[in-house]
């Protein structure tokens, strides 16, 4: 299932907390920010635990 959550074709999405419905854009909007700016996205997770979600984005300064 976490191959399926940065892809619009595969939309994945399920109730919150308090039942809510979500749309199932927020993780394709922000790997759509993440990666305009250079950066990656990616989700670590266990099933039953739980999932970190990680993203790094370059900071801009040329060293060189």
């Amino acid at each position: 299932m976490c191959s399926r959550l940065f892809r619009i074709e595969d939309s994945v999405s399920t109730p919150g907390t308090e039942q809510e419905q979500g749309t199932g854009l927020g993780l394709l909007l922000c790997r759509e920010f993440v990666e305009k700016h250079g950066g990656q996205i990616g989700v670590e997770s266990t099933p039953g635990k739980g999932s970190c979600f990680w993203f790094a984005i370059p900071n801009g300064t040329d060293k060189s």
